[in-house]
């Protein structure tokens, strides 16, 4: 949850008998009821994507360091903590919006032109060829995931 100290628990815009998810759930609450059209965001294990999933707006968790000085506030928050020994940070900044262009834009405004590839977003491709690319994907991991029917088949083309 996302909770204020003066306003309380913060409400699903669009049922408040639901979470709106934490701890960027404010930011996407504001997004999702038009009080922001960008926002950003932090996330260490979903804090950016569990709102946006449940708010029905758009984020992403960038690439670590991606977003300058970030690396030098893990260090000071590892020196003392046992994520230290973690190969990569667990927290990282990130961008919210509610449509796609706006989430890469902001993305590219935090990042900074020299660590996101604008080209890739700029080329405008309506119909990229992927014919050399190859996407991983887990199925219902073995039954653990309930799909509605066609779906695995179609999947496996």
């Amino acid at each position: 949850h996302t909770y204020n100290t003066k306003f309380g628990r913060t409400l699903n815009p669009y049922d408040a008998s639901r979470t709106p998810g934490g701890s960027s759930g404010g930011a996407a609450v504001a997004l999702a009821s038009r009080m922001l059209c960008i926002a950003d965001g932090s996330d260490m294990m979903g804090s950016l994507r569990n709102p946006a999933g449940w708010n029905n707006i758009y984020s992403l968790r960038p690439t670590a360091g991606m977003i300058d000085d970030q690396e030098e506030e893990q260090n000071v928050e590892a020196s003392t903590s046992p994520l230290l020994l973690l190969p990569y940070p667990m927290f990282t900044v990130g961008p919210m919006a509610r449509t796609p262009t706006d989430l890469a834009l902001l993305l590219e405004t935090l990042a900074g032109k020299d660590k996101f590839v604008s080209a890739t977003f700029h080329n405008n491709t309506v119909n990229p060829d992927f014919t050399n690319y190859h996407i991983g994907w887990l199925g219902d991991w073995g039954g653990a995931y309930p799909m509605e029917k066609g779906i695995l088949e179609k999947c496996t083309e």
